[in-house]
């Protein structure tokens, strides 16, 4: 992960996985999360807040070897826990506009 940057946030996406339990790294109230977050929402949040995220793909945090989500380091602009909340809110969003929404339909006359 290299050292450590002031002004820089790391952020994994298991911080905001609604699927994790804290002692697994979740950091936010179950109901502001996530169902299992990838690597890409987390960027393209990231972004839409203007955040300024650096991808690392293919990392582990340090207590899960196994799991290789990898993580992103963003600008840190407050309080960790208010950016995640942030993040999550941000790739709800982004899911809701991957639905597709069905046609409306009109009444013929």
């Amino acid at each position: 992960m290299g050292l450590k940057r002031p002004n820089r946030q790391i952020i994994w996406p298991s911080n905001i996985d609604s699927t994790k339990t804290r002692l697994q790294g979740r950091k936010i109230p179950l109901p502001r999360a996530i169902r299992q977050p990838s690597l890409k929402e987390v960027v393209e949040a990231a972004r839409a807040l203007e955040l300024d995220p650096q991808p690392t793909e293919k990392a582990a945090k340090p207590g899960t070897t196994w799991d290789k989500t990898g993580y992103i380091e963003i600008k840190k602009t407050g309080s960790k826990i208010q950016t995640l909340k942030g993040i999550a809110g941000e790739v709800a969003k982004i899911r809701q506009r991957q639905i597709p929404q069905p046609p409306i339909q009109t009444k013929k006359r």
